[in-house]
């Protein structure tokens, strides 16, 4: 089955040389295999598939989906020809074909409990799955472009109820767990814990959290830690309110930073933060 279709996800221009590599090395030597790239990447550079020379990039792979995956990969696996798949762009008769994209997007909570039996192994000492419970994420920073490659981008999220995720969680059997939707917010969150606790089933998460002045409380971080979250990704960007908000992110409070920080280590969560340095006309002891 490996030697008929190949897929390779590109999630952003650190990933793009490598994944090239290795789509061209599985093409060169598995002819026949249908190759296949994806991932955010594509969804930010639909552009470049009217580009004359583009049509070349298909020596190297078959085709590329620019959207969600959900459909197109299934229908990719079906019927291994590019022209029945929705949100792909391949070659037909030396001309770049861009297929339309998914008319109806995919419902979050009819998604099975994911398969990890690929055969890889990860670097810790126990499984930690990833789950992908929401379709983008409803801030709109300025900057971020994480969720272009959703079905419904800039609308509406589409997200899978918090039982649905403790029912996966229970189906995979494992802990610890990684929830890598672009924002896994605080209400969310505490609902997760409840339907845990009602399945009486032990699960911790790590995800990715925006820095909202209901950070300030403490007895809010402790609910978050109650629930099962033990560590959190935080987008600080910058002490500037300024450009904060010409980034449309007037939520962040910089002189608030310390107090949540301070908050979220008490309550027993581990913080990850980003910071944006380099930005025009802004001093570099912010970033500092």
């Amino acid at each position: 089955a490996g030697e008929r279709h190949f897929p390779c996800v590109i999630a952003d221009e650190r990933q793009f040389i490598q994944g090239l590599v290795l789509a061209s090395l599985v093409k060169d030597e598995f002819p026949s295999c249908l190759v296949v790239l994806g991932g955010n990447f594509w969804s930010r550079v639909t552009h470049a598939f009217q580009l004359p020379k583009f049509a070349q990039f298909f020596n190297h792979c078959d085709a590329i989906v620019y959207r969600e995956g959900f459909q197109p990969l299934q229908q990719l696996a079906a019927t291994l020809n590019p022209a029945h798949a929705s949100g792909t762009v391949w070659r037909k008769n030396g001309e770049v074909v861009v297929n339309s994209t998914t008319q109806s997007p995919t419902d979050f909570e009819t998604l099975p409990t994911p398969d990890f039996n690929g055969g890889a192994t990860q670097w810790s000492p126990d499984f930690v799955p990833s789950l992908y419970t929401m379709s983008n994420c409803p801030m709109a920073c300025g900057f971020c472009a994480i969720g272009a490659g959703s079905d419904s981008f800039l609308g509406k999220p589409r997200s899978m109820s918090p039982r649905r995720m403790a029912e996966h969680m229970v189906a995979l059997g494992a802990t610890r767990f990684e929830i890598f939707d672009e924002l896994f917010p605080i209400p969310r969150q505490i609902a997760l814990g409840k339907e845990l606790k009602r399945l009486n089933y032990p699960a911790t998460w790590e995800c990715y959290l925006t820095v909202t002045n209901q950070l300030l409380k403490p007895e809010v971080c402790a609910k978050l830690y109650e629930a099962g979250c033990r560590a959190v990704q935080l987008g600080l960007e910058t002490l500037s309110p300024d450009t904060l908000s010409r980034e449309n992110k007037k939520w962040n409070t910089p002189m608030n930073y310390g107090v949540i920080l301070s908050n979220l280590k008490e309550a027993g969560i581990q913080t990850h933060v980003f910071l944006i340095i380099g930005i025009p006309g802004e001093p570099l002891h912010y970033g500092l």
